[in-house]
């Protein structure tokens, strides 16, 4: 591609539940290193979870290890973040409409947008509503559900893999998108 992506440095999390909250979990914890210090990350959430998040941040349980993160900021109101770079959009099927007309209002051309729920349609549904950003197709292999009010449990699954097939049809940054995803943590 010829076209130069800005670097990922604002993430927001629409969907703080099982999968947005363990991704969410993982990029604020890697945030909050002093290498990372100009990195922020947005959770979008509801409910008793957003308060617990906000009170204690969001406590992530993995086979592996448990570990406890705090996002920049936690909030119901999309419009109390700045333009995000990166949106994980991680709600169930029956809230996408919902969500992606409140995305609509802060996304950009250069937003990218990834959204990590069921359903062969997904790409074509935010389109309907959303014109603008890029819309890079994904599918998540993990087990995750909250256990408590800010806690998540992930007891299956290693992670996500998204779509280059029609990178260049799709005008899509997957490299950079790649890199930001494999930083450490």
């Amino acid at each position: 591609m010829n076209k130069k992506f800005p670097e990922i440095k604002r993430v927001c999390i629409y969907g703080t539940g099982g999968v947005g909250g363990y991704f969410g979990g993982k990029i604020s914890e890697v945030f909050s290193t002093p290498q990372f210090s100009e990195y922020k990350v947005y959770f979008i959430a509801r409910g008793e979870h957003l308060k617990a998040i906000k009170q204690h941040g969001i406590v992530v349980k993995t086979p592996g290890r448990i570990f406890s993160a705090k996002p920049t900021l936690a909030t119901d109101d999309i419009s109390e973040i700045p333009r995000p770079d990166l949106i994980l959009l991680c709600v169930k099927s029956y809230d996408l409409q919902q969500a992606v007309a409140a995305i609509k209002t802060i996304a950009n051309k250069n937003t990218v947008i990834v959204p990590l729920l069921n359903g062969v349609d997904i790409v074509e549904r935010i389109r309907a509503i959303l014109d603008t950003g890029m819309v890079l197709p994904a599918c998540v292999y993990l087990g995750t559900h909250i256990e408590s009010p800010g806690v998540i449990n992930q007891s299956g699954g290693k992670g996500l893999s998204f779509s280059v097939l029609k990178e260049k049809s799709l005008n899509i940054p997957a490299k950079m998108l790649k890199s930001f995803l494999r930083r450490p943590g």
